[in-house]
C-alpha cells in the first residue's frame, strides 16, 4: 500500500487504498459497509454494457448499527467530487441519509457522527 505517515496523518497516493481502509475501519465499528463498484464491459459482439450503480453513486454506502443509511464519497487531495457525485449526495441527504465527502479517516467518522448531532 502506498501511504506515508507524517505526524500520525496518513497521506494516500491511491484513492482505492484510502477507500478500502475507510471501509475496513467503519466495519470494525459495527457498520455494514459496501463498496459501490461501477464500470463498462465490452461484450463479445463489440457492444458496451454498463454494470453497477447509477452515475454519481458514492464509493461507500451502508447502514450504521442504529439503522441509519449512509453514503460516503472518498477522495484524496487535490481530487474533488464530480458534479454528479455532489448531486447524488444532496439527494440522499434530502432523503435522510448521512452523507459526505471524506478526505481523511476523521472525515468519514465525522459523517457517521452526524446522527448524534
Amino acid at each position: 500500500m502506498e501511504k506515508c505517515d507524517f505526524n500520525h496523518i496518513k497521506v494516500y497516493k491511491n484513492e482505492i487504498d484510502f477507500m478500502n481502509e475507510v471501509r475496513l475501519e467503519l466495519s470494525k465499528r459495527g457498520n455494514v459497509v459496501f463498496r459501490g463498484n461501477v464500470g463498462k464491459v465490452l461484450t463479445i459482439d463489440g457492444k458496451y454494457f454498463s454494470t453497477g450503480l447509477p452515475t454519481g453513486f458514492s464509493d461507500l454506502f451502508g447502514v450504521t448499527p442504529e439503522g441509519k443509511a449512509f453514503f460516503i464519497e472518498t477522495k484524496i487531495k487535490p481530487n474533488t467530487p464530480l458534479q454528479e457525485q455532489v448531486l447524488f449526495l444532496k439527494r440522499m441527504r434530502k432523503q435522510g441519509a448521512l452523507c459526505g465527502v471524506a478526505y481523511t479517516m476523521q472525515d468519514a467518522l465525522d459523517i457517521l457522527r452526524e446522527e448524534n448531532k
